[in-house]
């Protein structure tokens, strides 16, 4: 697993939109309708075609879900994941960043630097119970690498909550050690 957005699944590696596209309506239909699909780390620097793919792409390979794309800073979301993140025509971002929109001033979906903007429920990237947590957990006891990221604006889970998992998982990382 390389990411906490893998916890249920891993990402594969794709060179090209299509496989872009296929994963997400894999996701589609592992998913009920209405949760997230939340690809990361695919850079499009890396794909074949060198682009986002379009909001009417995503789309159609997840209708009925809100689907994010993102690069890193670059994100781009589909229709239903604008929707439930408030970005619309009169959507005006302060700070930073900017909203790709179409002629008729409609966002395209691409979202440049405002990763900030889109809510994107935390149990769509972590379960309630942070089992995901427990293999990386195990294998990394035997080098006793406990760390938190002080940096995270909006942490996914509390140093409670990994303690409790950390100190199930493995002895030899304390919840004291965690906090430091």
């Amino acid at each position: 697993m390389a990411a906490v957005s893998e916890f249920d699944h891993e990402t594969p590696a794709m060179e090209t939109i299509a496989q872009v596209l296929e994963f997400i309506g894999q996701r589609a239909q592992a998913v009920p309708a209405g949760h997230w699909i939340v690809v990361e780390q695919v850079f499009i620097t890396r794909l074949r075609e060198q682009r986002f793919p379009t909001r009417v792409e995503l789309e159609a390979a997840a209708p009925g879900h809100p689907v994010c794309f993102s690069t890193g800073s670059d994100i781009m979301l589909n229709t239903l994941a604008l929707r439930e993140s408030g970005i619309d025509r009169g959507f005006v971002v302060a700070g930073a960043g900017v909203v790709e929109r179409d002629a008729n001033w409609e966002p395209t979906g691409l979202l440049r630097g405002l990763g900030r903007y889109v809510h994107i429920p935390p149990a769509a990237r972590i379960p309630d119970d942070y089992s995901c947590l427990k293999p990386p957990l195990r294998s990394n006891s035997s080098v006793r690498s406990c760390t938190s990221d002080q940096s995270a604006t909006r942490p996914l889970f509390s140093l409670r909550d990994l303690a409790t998992v950390a100190t199930e998982t493995t002895p030899s990382c304390s919840p004291q050690e965690l906090r430091t």
